[in-house]
């Protein structure tokens, strides 16, 4: 790597640092980062393609569901920003995800990209029970187009008020079902590529600052520290989000994980 190289790298580490992005309270600042991270992404993406996933919490704190959506894609199946695959199926399978699991990329630029699909999911999911259950209590007692003009005020990703077919499906059992078995499946995930991810999560007071120093005994403990790192980045649109957190929590606690795992 050569010192043109290593200066961008510095540059970049400096303002994609948890301090900085606290300073990210705008939709404008918020589209300035992302430029920025894909001008330098595509500059020295062959030496580190980390900073090509920065985008991806930033991204998810604009509610762009669709964008985040296509991007995952595109990073999971060229690596890249550029070329990417425009309004895709935000319900549809995640096979491209599980692929680029398990042959293209590693560590933490995996789990970025895993962290941003499982929020989206669930931000899907969250919607089209909210649908269900509004489409369940208002059809029989008013008339269908009624019933259609009160549903659109009820998603709260635009990817879902602008799909149709989900819009003004009668039973959405079976989209919950699969949203449900994706979900389940990316959050196993995470536990396995990162156990101290979730537990920071869920123990976290919404009214509290997301940045926090690590204890002194804890400066040893790597995948710790590489939690809180992903948590001071990935954790405004998840606490931006009702119900998404609790959704995690309650999926943590069932499936046994704060028995092996400590805050």
């Amino acid at each position: 790597m050569g010192p043109m190289e290593s200066e961008l790298l510095a540059a970049i580490h400096h303002c994609s640092s948890p301090y900085l992005l606290q300073r990210v309270p705008t939709v404008n600042s918020v589209y300035a980062q992302i430029d920025y991270y894909e001008t330098m992404g595509r500059v020295i993406s062959p030496f580190n393609p980390e900073i090509q996933f920065a985008c991806l919490p930033l991204i998810a704190r604009l509610g762009d569901d669709q964008v985040l959506y296509d991007t995952v894609i595109c990073l999971c199946r060229h690596g890249e920003i550029d070329g990417c695959v425009l309004n895709a199926d935000v319900c549809g399978p995640i096979n491209f995800l599980v692929q680029a699991l398990n042959f293209s990329f590693r560590g933490q630029v995996t789990i970025d990209m895993v962290l941003a699909m499982v929020f989206l999911k669930i931000k899907l999911l969250l919607d089209l029970i909210r649908l269900k259950e509004a489409t369940l209590a208002l059809t029989p007692k008013l008339p269908r187009e009624i019933v259609d003009e009160i549903l659109e005020y009820i998603p709260r990703s635009g990817a879902v008020l602008a799909n149709p077919t989900l819009m003004r499906s009668m039973d959405l059992s079976l989209d919950i079902a699969k949203l449900e078995n994706q979900v389940d499946f990316l959050f196993k995930d995470v536990h396995r590529q990162n156990p101290y991810f979730w537990p920071k999560l869920v123990s976290h007071n919404a009214d509290d600052p997301v940045i926090d120093k690590p204890r002194v005994n804890e400066l040893t403990n790597i995948p710790l520290l590489n939690a809180r790192s992903l948590f001071s980045h990935h954790a405004y649109h998840w606490f931006q989000t009702p119900g998404a957190v609790d959704m995690i929590r309650e999926k943590y606690f069932a499936a046994g994980c704060h028995t092996h795992t400590s805050r």
